[in-house]
């Protein structure tokens, strides 16, 4: 098996993100990428070496589709536990990037 560090972070990436070698090669494709898909993946696998301009083009591929996935829930900070209870579902929507209720921006004490 051959791996370089940049295959082991766009396999590790993409696992994260739980996308498959198949979706990753569509969106790749549509950014202007040559390889075929059993190519790619065989690199996300680490059983075929590729160039560093396709090894770029995947992992700006792979970026692109991790930047379009709904953000993550994050953990909240004892300070912003200690607030009043509607001002902490404010505080927990914007760590989700979800709208603030009524649009009102959060005022804080």
């Amino acid at each position: 098996m051959i791996e370089c560090p940049q295959q082991h972070s766009a396999q590790l990436a993409a696992k994260a993100a739980g996308l498959t070698a198949q979706e990753l090669w569509l969106h790749y494709f549509s950014v202007g990428g040559n390889l075929r898909a059993f190519e790619l993946d065989a690199y996300l696998h680490g059983a075929y070496p590729l160039p560093a301009g396709e090894r770029n083009l995947v992992a700006h591929a792979l970026n692109e589709m991790i930047d379009a996935l709904p953000p993550r829930p994050k953990a909240a900070f004892d300070d912003e536990l200690a607030l009043p209870e509607p001002l902490q579902d404010q505080v927990l929507r914007a760590s989700l990037g979800g709208p603030q209720s009524d649009g009102d921006e959060m005022d804080l004490p």
